[in-house]
């Protein structure tokens, strides 16, 4: 999805401890709404450098 950009985005929690983070939430992207999940693993503790990110991404079908 790096190709696109979302019209909205709206998180919902972020947690961190360490050199760990994750952040949820949904993203709207036209007339299409997903849930989402990034996962950070930082260099250290100070949190600058990210060495690892892993994302998932769910479509979300509204009735």
């Amino acid at each position: 999805m790096k190709h696109y950009a979302a019209d909205e985005v709206v998180i919902h929690s972020i947690i961190t401890h360490g050199r760990e983070a994750a952040l949820n939430g949904e993203m709207k992207m036209g007339d299409n709404t997903y849930a989402f999940c990034d996962v950070y693993e930082f260099a250290n503790t100070k949190g600058n450098i990210i060495k690892e990110m892993k994302s998932y991404v769910l479509p979300i079908e509204r009735k």
